[in-house]
């Protein structure tokens, strides 16, 4: 069923709630949506910031945590296709968008848990943007196929490295060894 389809009474039925409740709290099917997608992006959140374990480079980060998110779309087709579908509204796109940013910081204080980023006046903006050029690749997976792909999530990860690896380079200097040095007030010679 397209999203275009379903209206509040519809949505009233399957909740087997009274119609005029569900005009109560929505004026239409749209403002219910809007508001569904803003609790997808707070689980989306929830699943993707979480500890991530040890990892050899920055970018295995930035991965862990987007496979995370990846598998959370994947385990509820609504949300796929409310966050990402054809049909998505201007106004959920801007308001994902505008989470999207949330989730650009979220990654960047995780990687400061391990690696010494460069000092960039854009940072967030620069993870804000290697999320969209992610989410666009999976919106044309779930346009075209219905779904997103093995090599949709491959191709959005690869396109997500190219964007960042332009600005940070793939080998950094991680904290704990940052940490070490400040503490070192001589450096020491064997």
């Amino acid at each position: 069923m397209d999203l275009s389809d379903v209206n509040v009474a519809d949505i009233a039925a399957e909740a087997r709630m009274a119609k005029s409740s569900a005009y109560h709290f929505y004026a239409d099917a749209h403002a219910l949506f809007a508001e569904l997608a803003v609790q997808m992006d707070g689980e989306l959140l929830a699943a993707m910031d979480q500890p991530v374990p040890r990892q050899e480079y920055w970018k295995d980060i930035f991965d862990v945590m987007f496979e995370r998110g990846i598998d959370a779309l994947e385990a509820d087709l609504a949300m796929t296709k409310l966050l990402l579908g054809p049909q998505t509204s201007f106004e959920i796109k801007r308001s994902d968008r505008m989470h999207d940013h949330v989730l650009a910081r979220a990654i960047i204080a995780e990687i400061q848990k391990q690696f010494l980023l460069p000092e960039l006046s854009a940072l967030d903006t620069l993870f804000y943007r290697a999320i969209e050029i992610l989410d666009l690749l999976l919106s044309l997976s779930v346009q075209e196929e219905g779904a997103i792909t093995v090599e949709a999530r491959w191709e959005a990860h690869r396109a997500a490295h190219a964007y960042l690896a332009m600005y940070i380079p793939q080998i950094l200097q991680r904290v704990s060894a940052l940490q070490l040095d400040q503490t070192d007030e001589v450096p020491t010679k064997l």
